[in-house]
């Protein structure tokens, strides 16, 4: 990592007096390990922070150490209370769902931005923007190795899951030798792997494994482009007596599809919008450039968009209109 940038990454919390840690909304164990991680290493450096992410926040992240500190409702907060803004795992400002007010910020609110997906727009006044980490947890535990700052079991187990969570448990193309060899270190730090594996991987209900069910029967291939696609209707939650923590998880365990080079997860939101989620394993696909196309972004093997419209049931299968 740039020393230089390092050294101004110093000078500059060390010139804040008061720290916003923000990341996207309705965050994955990325984003809060890293969050919460990098809150505990302000902590250590006396420096008044509030880690901020909208909600809502799955209740799989209960286990993490510090989840208590997490504010998710925005009125919460007041922006025009912090100096500093570290905005953790956003590849743009619109993903953390108040861009707006982060717009109207004066020029003295100084942003950080810590983050690993490809199409970041380098937001910050300092970026430490790294795409070929798996996670933002790789990054932030860099990040204490260069500082020198001591991790503790608190912080190895926020940060280890965060690399479970963007490396599907060390399966999927983000992991590296560089992503492994953090993740033992953290493990010899005291990260608590038992207990990620449990909450993380290992929290499916048989209700949600069903409901998993109705979203696989409507599996359908374009063998021609290679691509697996699959819906998601506002009714199905509804009808399921779920919540949305039912879908975690379901367009990562897509990607097992054996032959397939891309899926395709779209699902209407409440407001007339469809979010789409691209997956793949496929050596030469880059799904963010697709997602970026449709106003989104992500990584190369993992990303979305999200467009207007609903979707529409024709004669062997769905449309958008």
């Amino acid at each position: 990592m740039n020393q230089i940038l390092i050294n101004k990454l110093e000078q500059l919390i060390l010139a804040a007096k008061k720290i916003l840690v923000l990341t996207h909304q309705k965050p994955d164990g990325d984003a809060l390990g890293s969050g919460l991680a990098f809150s505990e290493f302000l902590d250590t450096l006396g420096k008044a922070n509030t880690f901020f992410a909208l909600g809502p926040i799955s209740s799989t992240a209960d286990f993490l150490p510090g989840r208590t500190k997490v504010k998710s409702n925005f009125g919460e907060i007041n922006l025009a209370d912090f100096d500093l803004i570290a905005i953790l795992d956003c590849g743009d400002l619109k993903q953390t769902g108040i861009e707006a007010e982060l717009r109207a910020l004066p020029p003295s609110t100084s942003i950080l931005n810590i983050d690993h997906h490809q199409t970041n727009e380098n937001f910050g006044a300092i970026n430490i923007v790294n795409p070929e980490s798996s996670s933002t947890a790789e990054i932030v535990f860099t990040l204490f190795e260069e500082l020198n700052f001591p991790v503790s079991k608190n912080a190895a187990t926020l940060l280890l899951t965060g690399l479970i969570t963007d490396t599907a448990n060390f399966s999927n193309p983000a992991t590296t030798f560089a992503s492994l060899e953090a993740a033992g270190k953290l493990l010899s730090r005291g990260a608590k792997l038992n207990e990620i594996s449990t909450n993380v991987l290992k929290n499916k209900s048989l209700d949600v494994l069903k409901f998993w069910g109705t979203i696989l029967s409507r599996l359908t291939e374009n063998k021609e482009l290679g691509v697996v696609t699959t819906i998601i209707t506002k009714e199905d939650l509804e009808l399921a007596n779920l919540d949305e923590e039912a879908l975690d998880g379901v367009t990562n365990f897509l990607n097992n599809l054996k032959g397939a080079k891309m899926v395709l997860v779209l699902k209407a939101l409440e407001d007339g919008k469809i979010k789409g989620s691209f997956r793949t394993t496929t050596e030469g696909i880059d799904v963010s450039r697709l997602a970026k196309t449709f106003g989104g972004g992500g990584h190369a093997k993992a990303a979305g968009f999200t467009i207007p419209g609903k979707l529409v049931k024709i004669d062997g299968g769905w449309r958008i209109e």
